[in-house]
Protein backbone atom coordinates (compact mmCIF):
# COMPACT_ATOMS: atom_id res chain seq x y z
CA UNK A 1 0.00 0.00 0.00
CA UNK A 2 1.25 3.56 -1.04
CA UNK A 3 2.66 5.68 1.66
CA UNK A 4 -0.10 8.24 3.34
CA UNK A 5 -0.09 10.89 2.65
CA UNK A 6 3.15 11.60 0.67
CA UNK A 7 1.89 9.79 -2.64
CA UNK A 8 -1.84 11.02 -3.32
CA UNK A 9 -3.98 10.93 -6.05
CA UNK A 10 -6.71 13.16 -6.39
CA UNK A 11 -10.03 11.13 -6.00
CA UNK A 12 -12.88 10.17 -8.56
CA UNK A 13 -14.47 7.93 -10.40
CA UNK A 14 -15.93 7.40 -14.09
CA UNK A 15 -13.54 11.13 -14.33
CA UNK A 16 -16.25 12.41 -11.66
CA UNK A 17 -13.73 13.95 -9.24
CA UNK A 18 -14.90 14.47 -4.97
CA UNK A 19 -12.89 14.43 -1.94
CA UNK A 20 -12.56 11.62 0.21
CA UNK A 21 -12.00 10.96 4.08
CA UNK A 22 -8.78 10.48 4.90
CA UNK A 23 -8.70 6.97 7.11
CA UNK A 24 -9.42 4.13 4.15
CA UNK A 25 -9.92 0.49 5.20
CA UNK A 26 -10.21 -2.66 2.78
CA UNK A 27 -12.17 -6.04 3.33
CA UNK A 28 -10.86 -9.49 1.83
CA UNK A 29 -9.98 -12.93 2.68
CA UNK A 30 -10.53 -16.33 1.34
CA UNK A 31 -13.42 -18.03 1.02
CA UNK A 32 -13.76 -21.27 2.76
CA UNK A 33 -15.69 -24.86 2.83
CA UNK A 34 -16.31 -25.98 6.02
CA UNK A 35 -16.32 -29.70 6.58
CA UNK A 36 -17.66 -31.20 9.86
CA UNK A 37 -18.28 -34.75 10.15
CA UNK A 38 -21.08 -36.62 12.19
CA UNK A 39 -20.10 -38.28 15.44
CA UNK A 40 -16.58 -37.29 14.57
CA UNK A 41 -14.50 -34.89 16.43
CA UNK A 42 -12.89 -33.85 13.14
CA UNK A 43 -13.34 -31.12 10.95
CA UNK A 44 -11.54 -29.37 7.98
CA UNK A 45 -12.02 -26.49 5.30
CA UNK A 46 -11.49 -26.34 1.88
CA UNK A 47 -9.68 -23.00 0.19
CA UNK A 48 -12.03 -21.91 -2.65
CA UNK A 49 -10.20 -18.69 -3.48
CA UNK A 50 -9.48 -14.87 -2.63
CA UNK A 51 -12.67 -12.97 -2.18
CA UNK A 52 -13.71 -10.19 -3.81
CA UNK A 53 -11.85 -6.94 -2.25
CA UNK A 54 -14.48 -4.22 -0.79
CA UNK A 55 -13.84 -0.85 0.16
CA UNK A 56 -15.93 1.28 1.79
CA UNK A 57 -15.54 4.78 0.81
CA UNK A 58 -16.65 8.27 2.87
CA UNK A 59 -16.67 11.17 -0.28
CA UNK A 60 -18.08 14.51 -0.28
CA UNK A 61 -18.76 17.30 -2.43
CA UNK A 62 -18.87 21.03 -0.97
CA UNK A 63 -19.27 24.56 -2.02
CA UNK A 64 -21.47 26.89 -4.12
CA UNK A 65 -21.94 24.48 -7.28
CA UNK A 66 -22.32 21.07 -5.08
CA UNK A 67 -26.03 20.40 -5.85
CA UNK A 68 -24.43 19.87 -9.45
CA UNK A 69 -21.40 17.87 -8.10
CA UNK A 70 -23.36 15.82 -6.17
CA UNK A 71 -25.79 15.08 -9.52
CA UNK A 72 -22.79 13.69 -11.56
CA UNK A 73 -21.34 11.81 -8.69
CA UNK A 74 -24.86 10.26 -8.54
CA UNK A 75 -25.50 9.60 -12.00
CA UNK A 76 -21.73 7.87 -12.37
CA UNK A 77 -22.52 6.08 -9.38
CA UNK A 78 -25.76 4.59 -10.76
CA UNK A 79 -24.35 4.08 -13.92
CA UNK A 80 -25.02 0.28 -15.38
CA UNK A 81 -20.98 -1.50 -14.95
CA UNK A 82 -18.08 -1.09 -13.95
CA UNK A 83 -16.17 2.09 -13.72
CA UNK A 84 -12.44 3.83 -13.14
CA UNK A 85 -11.64 4.32 -9.30
CA UNK A 86 -8.44 6.77 -8.35
CA UNK A 87 -8.56 6.89 -5.14
CA UNK A 88 -5.41 8.93 -3.06
CA UNK A 89 -4.14 5.73 -1.31
CA UNK A 90 -5.39 2.53 -3.29
CA UNK A 91 -4.55 4.14 -6.83
CA UNK A 92 -6.40 3.25 -10.12
CA UNK A 93 -9.04 0.55 -9.66
CA UNK A 94 -11.45 -1.39 -11.82
CA UNK A 95 -15.09 -1.43 -9.64
CA UNK A 96 -18.21 -2.22 -9.40
CA UNK A 97 -20.45 -0.21 -7.18
CA UNK A 98 -21.99 -1.98 -4.33
CA UNK A 99 -24.46 0.16 -1.52
CA UNK A 100 -24.49 3.67 -1.72
CA UNK A 101 -26.27 6.16 0.80
CA UNK A 102 -25.94 10.25 0.79
CA UNK A 103 -26.38 12.95 3.47
CA UNK A 104 -27.20 16.03 2.59
CA UNK A 105 -25.97 18.84 5.46
CA UNK A 106 -27.31 22.76 5.29
CA UNK A 107 -24.49 24.79 3.66
CA UNK A 108 -23.67 22.80 0.49
CA UNK A 109 -22.21 19.93 1.67
CA UNK A 110 -23.34 16.21 0.73
CA UNK A 111 -21.19 12.94 2.12
CA UNK A 112 -21.64 9.94 0.03
CA UNK A 113 -20.77 6.19 1.91
CA UNK A 114 -20.25 4.10 -0.84
CA UNK A 115 -19.15 0.43 -1.27
CA UNK A 116 -16.59 -0.21 -4.22
CA UNK A 117 -16.09 -4.06 -5.30
CA UNK A 118 -13.04 -5.26 -6.92
CA UNK A 119 -13.97 -6.20 -10.88
CA UNK A 120 -11.43 -8.29 -13.26
CA UNK A 121 -12.04 -9.34 -16.39
CA UNK A 122 -14.88 -12.34 -16.94
CA UNK A 123 -12.91 -15.07 -18.28
CA UNK A 124 -14.79 -15.57 -20.88
CA UNK A 125 -14.87 -13.52 -24.28
CA UNK A 126 -17.23 -10.26 -23.94
CA UNK A 127 -18.39 -7.31 -26.79
CA UNK A 128 -16.09 -4.44 -26.04
CA UNK A 129 -16.02 -1.38 -27.87
CA UNK A 130 -12.88 -0.10 -29.38
CA UNK A 131 -10.19 1.73 -27.33
CA UNK A 132 -10.59 5.38 -27.93
CA UNK A 133 -14.30 4.75 -29.11
CA UNK A 134 -15.99 6.34 -26.26
CA UNK A 135 -13.40 9.09 -25.99
CA UNK A 136 -13.88 10.12 -29.68
CA UNK A 137 -17.60 10.16 -29.38
CA UNK A 138 -17.19 12.14 -25.78
CA UNK A 139 -15.15 14.62 -27.74
CA UNK A 140 -17.89 14.80 -30.56
CA UNK A 141 -20.45 15.77 -28.01
CA UNK A 142 -18.03 18.52 -26.49
CA UNK A 143 -17.59 20.15 -29.76
CA UNK A 144 -21.27 20.39 -30.33
CA UNK A 145 -22.20 21.46 -26.93
CA UNK A 146 -19.85 23.43 -26.55
CA UNK A 147 -20.75 25.41 -30.04
CA UNK A 148 -24.32 25.57 -29.10
CA UNK A 149 -23.12 27.11 -26.13
CA UNK A 150 -21.36 29.75 -28.15
CA UNK A 151 -23.92 30.35 -30.26
CA UNK A 152 -26.79 31.15 -27.47
CA UNK A 153 -24.24 33.91 -25.82
CA UNK A 154 -22.48 35.36 -28.92
CA UNK A 155 -24.41 38.43 -29.45
CA UNK A 156 -22.81 41.27 -32.19
CA UNK A 157 -26.40 43.18 -32.37
CA UNK A 158 -26.90 46.40 -31.48
CA UNK A 159 -23.93 48.78 -31.79
CA UNK A 160 -21.50 49.10 -34.32
CA UNK A 161 -19.13 49.06 -31.23
CA UNK A 162 -20.23 45.33 -30.25
CA UNK A 163 -18.90 43.98 -33.62
CA UNK A 164 -16.02 46.14 -33.82
CA UNK A 165 -15.02 44.63 -30.33
CA UNK A 166 -16.09 41.15 -31.17
CA UNK A 167 -13.67 41.30 -34.84
CA UNK A 168 -10.86 42.89 -32.10
CA UNK A 169 -11.19 39.82 -29.71
CA UNK A 170 -11.17 37.48 -32.50
CA UNK A 171 -7.76 39.04 -33.93
CA UNK A 172 -6.29 39.32 -30.07
CA UNK A 173 -7.18 35.35 -29.79
CA UNK A 174 -4.93 34.72 -33.12
CA UNK A 175 -2.24 36.82 -32.09
CA UNK A 176 -2.05 35.20 -28.91
CA UNK A 177 -2.00 31.45 -30.24
CA UNK A 178 0.14 32.47 -32.74
CA UNK A 179 2.96 33.79 -29.74
CA UNK A 180 1.84 30.91 -27.45
CA UNK A 181 2.05 27.95 -29.89
CA UNK A 182 3.60 28.66 -32.86
CA UNK A 183 6.44 30.74 -32.13
CA UNK A 184 8.47 28.51 -30.24
CA UNK A 185 8.06 25.51 -33.40
CA UNK A 186 9.08 27.91 -36.03
CA UNK A 187 11.97 25.08 -36.93
CA UNK A 188 8.80 22.73 -38.10
CA UNK A 189 8.71 24.93 -41.20
CA UNK A 190 6.10 23.37 -43.10
CA UNK A 191 3.33 22.63 -40.82
CA UNK A 192 3.45 25.92 -39.26
CA UNK A 193 3.30 27.75 -42.50
CA UNK A 194 -0.02 25.80 -43.22
CA UNK A 195 -1.53 26.47 -39.47
CA UNK A 196 -0.14 30.02 -39.90
CA UNK A 197 -1.38 30.95 -43.11
CA UNK A 198 -5.31 29.53 -41.70
CA UNK A 199 -4.54 31.92 -38.83
CA UNK A 200 -3.88 35.03 -41.39
CA UNK A 201 -7.48 33.93 -43.03
CA UNK A 202 -9.33 33.90 -40.02
CA UNK A 203 -8.12 36.97 -38.67
CA UNK A 204 -8.26 39.01 -42.30
CA UNK A 205 -11.65 37.75 -42.08
CA UNK A 206 -12.79 38.03 -38.32
CA UNK A 207 -15.34 41.20 -39.04
CA UNK A 208 -17.50 39.01 -41.43
CA UNK A 209 -16.94 36.06 -38.78
CA UNK A 210 -18.10 37.57 -36.23
CA UNK A 211 -21.86 37.86 -37.87
CA UNK A 212 -22.25 34.11 -37.69
CA UNK A 213 -21.16 32.25 -34.58
CA UNK A 214 -21.07 28.83 -36.54
CA UNK A 215 -18.12 30.10 -38.72
CA UNK A 216 -16.38 31.36 -35.79
CA UNK A 217 -16.15 28.06 -34.44
CA UNK A 218 -15.56 26.02 -37.32
CA UNK A 219 -12.64 28.55 -38.39
CA UNK A 220 -11.07 28.10 -34.51
CA UNK A 221 -11.71 23.92 -35.04
CA UNK A 222 -9.77 23.93 -38.11
CA UNK A 223 -6.76 25.77 -36.54
CA UNK A 224 -6.74 23.91 -33.11
CA UNK A 225 -6.65 20.20 -34.79
CA UNK A 226 -3.80 21.56 -37.46
CA UNK A 227 -2.11 22.13 -34.26
CA UNK A 228 -2.44 19.44 -32.62
CA UNK A 229 -1.51 17.39 -35.32
CA UNK A 230 2.45 18.53 -34.36
CA UNK A 231 2.37 20.32 -30.97
CA UNK A 232 2.76 18.22 -27.79
CA UNK A 233 0.15 18.08 -25.62
CA UNK A 234 1.58 20.30 -22.91
CA UNK A 235 1.45 23.32 -25.26
CA UNK A 236 -2.08 22.66 -26.26
CA UNK A 237 -3.33 22.64 -22.35
CA UNK A 238 -1.88 26.17 -21.15
CA UNK A 239 -4.51 27.78 -23.50
CA UNK A 240 -7.17 26.81 -21.17
CA UNK A 241 -7.63 30.32 -19.06
CA UNK A 242 -10.99 29.80 -17.47
CA UNK A 243 -11.89 33.27 -18.18
CA UNK A 244 -14.28 34.71 -15.84
CA UNK A 245 -17.22 37.22 -16.44
CA UNK A 246 -16.52 41.17 -15.97
CA UNK A 247 -18.93 44.25 -15.16
CA UNK A 248 -18.66 46.69 -17.49
CA UNK A 249 -20.62 50.61 -17.15
CA UNK A 250 -22.66 50.22 -20.40
CA UNK A 251 -25.23 47.23 -21.97
CA UNK A 252 -22.84 47.83 -25.35
CA UNK A 253 -19.31 47.68 -23.63
CA UNK A 254 -21.16 44.40 -21.09
CA UNK A 255 -21.94 42.44 -24.34
CA UNK A 256 -18.75 43.12 -25.79
CA UNK A 257 -16.91 41.84 -22.76
CA UNK A 258 -19.52 39.21 -22.48
CA UNK A 259 -18.23 38.16 -26.28
CA UNK A 260 -14.80 38.05 -25.49
CA UNK A 261 -15.35 35.80 -22.43
CA UNK A 262 -17.12 33.37 -24.42
CA UNK A 263 -14.92 33.49 -26.85
CA UNK A 264 -12.25 32.53 -24.69
CA UNK A 265 -13.89 29.21 -23.30
CA UNK A 266 -14.99 28.22 -26.85
CA UNK A 267 -11.38 27.96 -27.32
CA UNK A 268 -10.86 26.36 -24.16
CA UNK A 269 -13.36 23.37 -24.49
CA UNK A 270 -12.41 22.86 -28.16
CA UNK A 271 -8.82 22.90 -27.14
CA UNK A 272 -9.83 19.99 -24.72
CA UNK A 273 -11.87 18.06 -27.24
CA UNK A 274 -9.11 18.03 -29.79
CA UNK A 275 -6.22 17.20 -27.23
CA UNK A 276 -8.27 14.60 -25.99
CA UNK A 277 -8.21 12.59 -28.95
CA UNK A 278 -4.62 13.56 -30.01
CA UNK A 279 -3.37 11.73 -26.53
CA UNK A 280 -4.50 8.33 -28.54
CA UNK A 281 -2.23 8.91 -30.90
CA UNK A 282 0.48 9.91 -28.68
CA UNK A 283 3.60 6.76 -28.61
CA UNK A 284 4.68 7.28 -24.89
CA UNK A 285 7.74 5.26 -24.05
CA UNK A 286 6.50 4.74 -20.51
CA UNK A 287 3.43 4.44 -18.03
CA UNK A 288 4.81 7.78 -16.32
CA UNK A 289 5.31 9.62 -19.11
CA UNK A 290 1.48 8.45 -20.21
CA UNK A 291 0.06 9.03 -16.53
CA UNK A 292 1.80 12.68 -16.50
CA UNK A 293 0.30 13.64 -20.05
CA UNK A 294 -3.10 12.22 -18.64
CA UNK A 295 -3.15 13.94 -15.24
CA UNK A 296 -2.23 17.37 -16.88
CA UNK A 297 -4.73 16.79 -19.53
CA UNK A 298 -7.54 15.87 -16.60
CA UNK A 299 -6.41 18.83 -14.88
CA UNK A 300 -7.42 21.25 -18.06
CA UNK A 301 -10.73 19.65 -17.90
CA UNK A 302 -11.46 20.40 -14.28
CA UNK A 303 -10.54 24.08 -15.16
CA UNK A 304 -12.24 24.29 -17.81
CA UNK A 305 -15.77 22.81 -15.97
CA UNK A 306 -15.10 25.62 -13.33
CA UNK A 307 -16.75 28.22 -15.78
CA UNK A 308 -19.70 25.54 -17.41
CA UNK A 309 -22.95 24.38 -16.69
CA UNK A 310 -25.62 22.10 -17.96
CA UNK A 311 -24.57 20.24 -21.73
CA UNK A 312 -21.45 21.43 -21.70
CA UNK A 313 -20.31 20.60 -17.87
CA UNK A 314 -21.52 17.63 -18.51
CA UNK A 315 -19.56 17.04 -22.09
CA UNK A 316 -16.76 18.09 -20.51
CA UNK A 317 -17.23 15.60 -17.47
CA UNK A 318 -17.93 12.56 -19.86
CA UNK A 319 -14.95 13.02 -22.06
CA UNK A 320 -12.59 13.74 -18.67
CA UNK A 321 -13.57 10.05 -17.72
CA UNK A 322 -13.01 8.38 -21.02
CA UNK A 323 -9.41 9.98 -21.31
CA UNK A 324 -8.57 9.05 -17.99
CA UNK A 325 -10.20 5.40 -18.57
CA UNK A 326 -8.30 5.45 -22.25
CA UNK A 327 -5.08 6.56 -21.05
CA UNK A 328 -5.12 4.30 -18.18
CA UNK A 329 -5.92 1.64 -20.28
CA UNK A 330 -3.39 1.10 -22.46
CA UNK A 331 -0.57 2.83 -20.77
CA UNK A 332 -0.86 -0.30 -18.20
CA UNK A 333 1.37 -2.40 -20.07
CA UNK A 334 3.90 0.32 -20.29
CA UNK A 335 7.60 -0.29 -18.54
CA UNK A 336 7.79 2.44 -15.32
CA UNK A 337 10.78 4.59 -15.15
CA UNK A 338 12.68 3.40 -12.16
CA UNK A 339 16.30 4.51 -10.41
CA UNK A 340 19.53 2.80 -11.61
CA UNK A 341 22.60 4.17 -9.21
CA UNK A 342 25.85 3.82 -11.37
CA UNK A 343 28.52 2.86 -9.23
CA UNK A 344 31.30 1.95 -11.49
CA UNK A 345 32.39 3.55 -14.72
CA UNK A 346 30.66 1.83 -17.92
CA UNK A 347 29.43 2.86 -21.50
CA UNK A 348 25.58 3.18 -22.41
CA UNK A 349 25.84 -0.13 -24.65
CA UNK A 350 27.10 -2.16 -21.22
CA UNK A 351 24.45 -1.16 -18.97
CA UNK A 352 21.54 -1.18 -21.88
CA UNK A 353 23.22 -5.21 -21.88
CA UNK A 354 23.02 -5.38 -18.46
CA UNK A 355 19.61 -3.91 -17.97
CA UNK A 356 17.70 -5.36 -20.96
CA UNK A 357 19.68 -8.05 -22.61
CA UNK A 358 20.30 -5.67 -25.74
CA UNK A 359 22.61 -2.87 -26.88
CA UNK A 360 20.52 -1.51 -29.14
CA UNK A 361 19.23 0.35 -26.16
CA UNK A 362 21.93 2.12 -25.38
CA UNK A 363 21.06 5.17 -27.17
CA UNK A 364 17.70 5.33 -25.06
CA UNK A 365 19.49 5.09 -22.06
CA UNK A 366 21.87 8.26 -23.36
CA UNK A 367 18.50 10.46 -24.87
CA UNK A 368 16.79 10.55 -21.26
CA UNK A 369 19.64 11.19 -19.24
CA UNK A 370 21.17 13.74 -21.29
CA UNK A 371 24.69 11.99 -21.27
CA UNK A 372 26.98 13.75 -23.17
CA UNK A 373 28.90 10.77 -24.40
CA UNK A 374 27.81 7.22 -24.64
CA UNK A 375 30.88 5.44 -23.78
CA UNK A 376 31.43 7.07 -20.19
CA UNK A 377 28.14 7.08 -17.69
CA UNK A 378 28.30 9.68 -14.73
CA UNK A 379 28.90 8.08 -11.63
CA UNK A 380 25.74 8.54 -9.92
CA UNK A 381 21.84 8.17 -9.90
CA UNK A 382 19.89 7.83 -13.63
CA UNK A 383 16.94 7.28 -15.05
CA UNK A 384 15.69 3.81 -16.80
CA UNK A 385 12.75 2.00 -17.94
CA UNK A 386 11.72 -1.27 -16.03
CA UNK A 387 11.83 -3.22 -18.95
Amino acid sequence: MPDFPDNLLPASFRGIPFDVDPSVSMTTGRHIARHEYIERELSTTQDMGRRQREWPIDAFVFGDSYQSKHDALLEALETKGPGLLIHPVYGYRLVAVGAVSIEIEPGGLARFSITFVEHDEPPFPVVTRSPGAALTDAASTLKAASSADFGAFWDVAGAAFVAVQAAVSVRSLVKRLRESILSPLTAIAGAVGNVSRAMDVMSNAAESLVDTPGDVVTALDDILTAIGSFVPLEAIVPIVAAADATTEPTPDAQQAADNAVHLQRLVDRLALANAATQILDVNFDSYDAAASARDSLADGFVTASETAAGDVFDALTEARGAMVADVTEQAADLPRVRTYTVDRLMSSILLAWELYGDPDRAYEITERNNIAHPGFIPLGTISVLSE
